[in-house]
């Protein structure tokens, strides 16, 4: 976030660079592999990996981390699958369970569900706009529906039908530019007008790579978008521009 880029792979390993050099800090090995990665602050997350675990993980010192800084995970049994989680606000984590969005207290290790708000379809992706203070959030589903939600209330303000198979959304830290992208290979960014919360298409871009999008996160100063492909590698691309800047490649899949 900022000074660091977390990248977690499908061989069950977390990596930590510094945006600066973009040398590798620091490789450990997850409970299962990672399928997204969401940050509260600079040195702590949110991470979901196997198919129903939850963990918020401390990095705090990051030069020193140890193998395992996971603070406390949550998981259900194997026939509920968590798809996607990500902070509301400093206390609280969604995650998307079948097709609800359940809302749960991250402050407790057995982090109990405060709420319950039932969707359409299962939802991919879910990224909440921190400038609003977590008021708002936007959510995409494989049926193509790009979905912005009111979090206090709990209900839908805008949908857009984008595309099927929709993987990923991203908000930029101010709240005016949203991003998804999935498996049409086709990354789409709107520019969110923050005084009705109205979305403005700024770009549809197909990337020239022959993979899925699988995951993407903006840069702090909204100057880079990180896209992470199905073709094992993940792409920082100029918000100007939308063109690759770096390519970065693992052994398996990125998020």
């Amino acid at each position: 976030m900022g000074r660091y880029l977390a990248i977690g792979c499908r061989d069950k390993s977390l990596t930590l660079l510094d945006t600066s050099t973009w040398c590798a800090i620091k490789t450990w090995g997850t409970v299962g592999w990672v399928t997204s990665i969401t940050w509260l602050t600079a040195n702590r997350l949110v991470m979901r990996s196997e198919r129903t675990r939850v963990s918020v993980l401390d990095l705090t010192p990051t030069e020193y981390i140890s193998t395992d800084r996971r603070l406390y995970s949550t998981s259900t049994s194997s026939s509920t699958t968590f798809v996607a989680a990500t902070w509301l606000d400093a206390r609280r984590v969604v995650r998307s369970v079948g097709k609800s969005l359940l809302v749960a207290d991250a402050s407790r290790p057995d982090m109990p569900t405060l709420a319950s708000w039932p969707t359409s379809s299962p939802v991919q992706h879910v990224c909440v706009d921190l400038a609003s203070n977590g008021q708002r959030m936007a959510t995409v589903d494989g049926m193509g529906s790009l979905l912005m939600w009111h979090t206090e209330q709990g209900v839908v303000t805008q949908s857009v039908l984008c595309e099927p198979g929709l993987r990923a959304v991203s908000w930029s830290a101010s709240g005016k530019l949203l991003a998804a992208g999935g498996k049409q290979k086709m990354l789409h960014v709107w520019k969110v007008h923050n005084s009705n919360a109205s979305l403005e298409r700024a770009a549809d871009k197909p990337l020239a790579m022959d993979a899925r999008i699988w995951d993407l996160a903006f840069a702090p100063a909204e100057d880079l978008l990180a896209v992470a492909l199905g073709d094992y590698t993940a792409l920082l691309l100029d918000t100007n521009t939308w063109a690759p800047t770096l390519q970065i490649r693992r052994s398996r899949t990125v998020r």
